[in-house]
């Protein structure tokens, strides 16, 4: 737990925030998950965080299911499946809140498939406690146990509060429900019984909780409260749940949320953070999330220490070749006709590694392809740089050592991989957490070694980056497993019985090829008794022969490329990502919200990832690249219709006609109204 808060110090604290692919600044809840990675609500969206990037999701309203209970703090959970659930108002106009619960792995908005209409027609309201278990109110007031669609009765509220509660909590068998004005009533599990009822002295006005939830420490529970809509007072109640006391603790100030140190102390400001803090929470390995107002996150963990150390200077290692070995190359023409960056080969078990711009591809020692590794892995950026086989670490004795790691390093990244069977790989990736911070930078292509002491070292514009792999400790990382272990039946959509669905597609095309093929040879033997005119063939199926053939080839390519993964040529992904990108800006080119971060969720891309990939395909910034978009359209407006200056103004996306004006001059020289008369009257 927390360290004595006379010792804390939090001289190595960890800022995270929209630089590293945080959707928004405003964080709103933390929530860790049982894998390591913390999820991380904002204003508008979820953010999953495994210590190296973010994986964004917008959080859609109409996903939601609605609750008839009012709602007005982000609550977020994690039930015993691993689903997340966040618990929300709509906005601050609106009393009610909703209810979403979304996919661990993918982060894609599950709730209609996990609430079914018979759950959602009646309820209230519905709470996750701390043991994942999930727990609803209905339209009757009864307090329901809740399972998968099953919901087993616990007791009717009616009966001992003529409020709902606010927080539901528990521990051991007794389940601790928390209500706005300082009532906690105590629940037996098993029986249903009321065990408790009481509450904190607390001013006799309008009360609400706090972010903070509930607390735990040695038997008590803490809360707080504060006045509705009055910021500047704030009260921390703990209740003994051996004698059924209270201590109340008053504050001339708002308290979002606060912490309980090892001595039970109650602490609610921490050195280094000059910001207003809205949430925290303590992750699985004791590392202490601390969620800000406005300015993103803060990391902080008991005796933490950065293993990757930034050296300024030259680069002291040259490139090496990118073919480890005459079978590396071979693999490479054979594997990854595009080109790729990066080879290496394990001299043990004769596997070969390519490093390529849409990951790393490994050949087992008979040539053969087995995997290719990227987003399944968890790689924010699937451009591999860098590989090294072979590099020693220490096994489960300290006197054991192996040689079977694979470092790599994609474009802002650095990662190990390890074999744990034939096809199967675990890899891990170090980031922000470990002291990666390249400040904008890439790694060079082939630039990492593993020098004479074993050390790791990987080069970028302006310096280098050392670590030592035998001290990488694999329980502060997030563990990712190829094929992905991680995948629970519940979401696990790639199998159909025991028969894989790639098997059943393959097979399918087979049939349909062959059933084709049979009909084409039916038909070309029926056509030769047809007659001819002066040489062409004028039968009626001559034009149907001529489809199938075509049908034929589109089959027999679509049957090639499920058999031999390729990798696609840089200059097609640009054109499809720049095609893509194109189609959505003008979809919603007359919406004046359209910005780098809508634009980011509308391409399921992260924010930095979009800015370097627009950077890296047209040169310029997104918030820059859709003003020109918005102009080029209106500049042809202007040009071929007569449409109202103030119209195409607020149909190119502009929140003001004078806005417009001054944005259009600085681009052509000219007034929108002066273009207009100069480009009719060339014409004319």
């Amino acid at each position: 737990m927390f360290p004595q808060s006379q010792n804390l110090a939090l001289d190595n604290v960890v800022t995270i925030d929209m630089r590293h692919g945080l959707s928004e600044s405003r964080v709103r809840a933390i929530q860790p998950l049982t894998d390591g990675r913390i999820a991380v609500v904002t204003a508008g969206y979820l953010n999953i965080f495994d210590g190296t990037s973010f994986k964004c999701t917008h959080i859609d309203k109409d996903n939601g299911v609605g609750l008839k209970a009012v709602g007005k703090n982000r609550q977020l959970y994690s039930d015993k499946k691993g689903r997340i659930w966040l618990k929300s108002p709509v906005n601050q106009h609106e009393k009610n809140g909703r209810m979403h619960v979304f996919d661990p792995v993918t982060s894609e908005d599950i709730t209609r498939s996990v609430l079914k209409p018979s759950i959602t027609n009646d309820l209230i309201d519905l709470f996750v406690d701390e043991t994942g278990q999930c727990w609803l109110i209905d339209t009757t007031n009864t307090l329901f146990r809740f399972d998968d669609n099953k919901k087993e009765p616990l007791i009717n509220l009616n009966r001992i509060n003529d409020n709902l509660p606010d927080i539901i909590s528990t521990d051991g068998d007794n389940i601790y429900l928390c209500y706005d004005d300082g009532n906690v009533c105590v629940i037996n599990q098993q029986n249903g019984m009321l065990k408790y009822k009481g509450a904190p002295l607390l001013p006799k006005a309008v009360m609400r909780h706090t972010n903070a939830g509930v607390k735990w420490y040695a038997g008590k529970l803490w809360t707080a409260f504060n006045r509705f809509n009055n910021l500047h007072n704030t009260w921390i109640a703990s209740l003994d749940t051996v004698e059924w006391k209270w201590d109340t603790k008053h504050f001339n100030r708002m308290i979002y949320d606060f912490v309980v140190d090892n001595n039970g102390e109650l602490i609610t400001d921490f050195p280094s953070v000059d910001t207003e803090i809205f949430s925290t929470a303590f992750d699985y390995n004791n590392g202490l999330w601390i969620g800000t107002k406005n300015n993103g996150l803060r990391y902080w963990k008991p005796g933490r220490n950065e293993i990757i150390k930034h050296v300024s200077g030259k680069y002291p290692y040259p490139s090496s070749g990118y073919y480890a070995s005459d079978k590396a190359k071979l693999a490479g023409s054979k594997y990854a006709s595009e080109g790729i960056n990066c080879s290496a080969e394990d001299s043990i078990t004769g596997y070969i590694y390519l490093g390529t711009p849409k990951g790393i591809m490994v050949v087992d020692s008979l040539g053969k392809l087995i995997a290719t590794l990227a987003e399944n892995i968890g790689l924010p950026q699937s451009n591999v740089q860098s590989i090294v086989a072979n590099v020693p670490h220490t096994g489960i004795s300290d006197t054991t050592t192996a040689h079977d790691d694979i470092w790599f390093s994609s474009t802002t990244g650095i990662s190990r991989m390890r074999h744990v069977s034939r096809d199967t790989f675990e890899v891990i990736h170090l980031g922000i957490l470990d002291g990666l911070d390249l400040g904008g930078s890439e790694f060079y292509t082939q630039s990492m070694v593993s020098d004479s002491t074993g050390h790791i070292i990987t080069g970028y514009p302006g310096g280098y980056c050392i670590l030592d792999p035998t001290k990488i400790d694999d329980k502060d990382h997030v563990k990712y497993v190829f094929p992905n272990s991680r995948k629970t039946d519940l979401y696990d959509k790639g199998s159909t019985g025991n028969i894989p669905v790639t098997f059943i597609v393959i097979a399918g095309i087979i049939v349909l090829i062959l059933c084709v093929a049979i009909t084409h040879v039916y038909l070309r033997r029926k056509r030769r008794n047809l007659p001819t005119t002066d040489g062409v063939d004028a039968s009626p199926s001559a034009t149907m022969d001529n489809g199938i053939d075509r049908l034929c080839d589109n089959l027999v390519t679509k049957y090639r490329e499920t058999k031999v993964p390729e990798i696609a040529s840089s200059q097609y992904i640009d054109e499809a990502f720049a095609s893509r990108l194109n189609k959505i800006i003008h979809e919603h080119i007359s919406d004046e919200s359209l910005n780098v971060v809508s634009l980011s969720s509308l391409m399921a891309m992260d924010r930095t990832n979009l800015y370097r990939k627009m950077q890296a395909v047209f040169g310029t910034s997104p918030s820059s690249y859709i003003k020109n978009v918005r102009l080029t359209a209106a500049a042809k407006l202007l040009r071929e219709t007569d449409i109202p200056i103030p119209e195409i103004a607020r149909h190119t996306g502009f929140s003001s006609t004078k806005y417009f004006s001054s944005t259009f001059k600085e681009s052509f020289g000219l007034l929108p109204a002066k273009y207009r008369s100069n480009e009719k009257g060339s014409k004319a």
